[in-house]
């Protein structure tokens, strides 16, 4: 395994400059991943100079590289040229180009006719606003991760020297993709790669606690199993977008479509959303409302499931509590019967694959009999969140559920 950050000295020190040299907005939000290392196992054979390269790439000092991330919907590819340089916290990069270039459907035997293939030339995209995000992890029982966020153009980004150990991704303009440096640098480096991607329940488990120190439940319970994980969790994120949601940067703070898309090549992807959709959905001041609010997230669920499902990446859907909960003082009923529906929907789905892509981690029912009011309760008192015991047997959970994907 790598060695990892030992501290937030240099994670204080990224921040002050951010707000010292005034180049772009920062937005620092409530998310969390563990303590990356500053170097890892090579995975990326080749020169100095960027060419098309696997799909998770190890930046090496001096070495400049490639990653890119693809879009099937919008049929297009998103680029990151970068450089790595070692510095003084340790191995960092900095982006020396942004571009896209168009995909096209593949229609070949055995191929999915719906998957594009990146096909063209590459158009710049260095004048656009990217949005440049990064993890300060936890690394003690009493402090809390967070995640960073900068955008700007090539200008602007490119002065920015990131930690590779802070995981460093770049989302395109468009909001559509999320371009990872390094991901999946965590665990043991033969292990397989998970990725583990949901909102706050999962950021929940990111926290480091006094028996897992300097990692979270989660991270812990993975490295345990010998895989090698990336974890996305990230407050208030949902399946889908708000109907006024404006296309671009924005839209990606509300979904994790992107960092789902930008993930993919991992041996498996486990995805923990919906409640936040639930709570939106049940938030209705009226019945007309609630019905037009469910029919919404179920018609723009469809096709992500969809997406997902073609991509031959093996995936496991997760479930979310459905029973006595309240979302924000919402009527409990309200919530509980959109969640219900909202699960019932990714049962379906899971259920029907011919090709045993998508898989099903029933959640929802494993902690039916641990809700607010029960002897052995997992929840907080919000009705929503965890409490000790419940983020205990979340992690393990979501770990088993990585198993799935043989």
């Amino acid at each position: 395994m790598r060695p990892r950050v030992p501290s937030r000295t240099t994670a204080v020190a990224v921040t002050v400059t951010l707000v010292g040299v005034g180049l772009a907005g920062v937005v620092g939000f409530s998310s969390a991943r563990s303590p990356r290392a500053a170097a890892g196992p090579e995975r990326l054979a080749g020169g100095t100079s960027p060419a098309e390269a696997a799909p998770f790439p190890v930046p090496k000092p001096g070495e400049a590289g490639v990653s890119t991330c693809l879009d099937p919907i919008g049929r297009r590819q998103w680029r990151v040229t970068w450089r790595a340089t070692q510095g003084a916290s340790g191995m960092t990069v900095v982006p020396t180009g942004f571009a896209e270039r168009p995909a096209v459907a593949q229609r070949s035997a055995g191929a999915d006719a719906a998957a594009p293939v990146p096909n063209g030339g590459w158009t710049s995209r260095d004048a656009d606003a990217w949005a440049l995000g990064w993890v300060i992890p936890s690394v003690t029982a009493t402090d809390w991760a967070r995640r960073v966020e900068v955008r700007g153009n090539l200008a602007v980004l490119g002065r920015r020297q990131t930690p590779l150990a802070y995981s460093p991704r770049y989302v395109s303009p468009d909001g559509s993709c999320t371009v990872f440096i390094d991901p999946f640098a965590d665990g043991p480096p033969a292990g397989p790669t998970v990725a583990v991607i949901g909102d706050s329940l999962v950021w929940q488990l990111l926290q480091a606690t006094r028996a897992t120190a300097p990692l979270g439940l989660l991270p812990r319970a993975l490295e345990n199993r010998d895989r090698r994980f990336e974890v996305v969790g990230q407050p208030g994120r949902r399946w889908t977008i708000f109907p006024d949601t404006t296309p671009g940067l924005d839209q990606a703070d509300g979904t994790l479509l992107d960092e789902i898309r930008g993930l993919r090549g991992a041996h498996a992807q486990v995805i923990a959303l919906g409640t936040n959709d639930a709570g939106w959905v049940a938030l209705s001041t009226s019945d007309q409302m609630y019905q037009l609010r469910l029919a919404w997230v179920i018609l723009h669920l469809a096709p992500i499931i969809d997406e997902i499902r073609s991509s031959g990446q093996c995936t496991v859907l997760v479930t979310a509590g459905d029973r006595d909960e309240s979302y924000l003082g919402s009527q409990v009923d309200r919530f509980s019967q959109a969640m219900q529906d909202i699960n019932d929907y990714l049962r379906r789905r899971a259920e029907a694959d011919p090709n045993d892509d998508l898989h099903l981690w029933d959640w929802a029912e494993h902690v039916a009999g641990h809700h607010v009011g029960a002897r052995d309760s997992w929840y907080a008192a919000d009705t929503i969140h965890l409490n000790a015991r419940g983020r205990v047997a979340y992690a393990d959970e979501l770990t088993q559920a990585s198993a799935l994907c043989p």
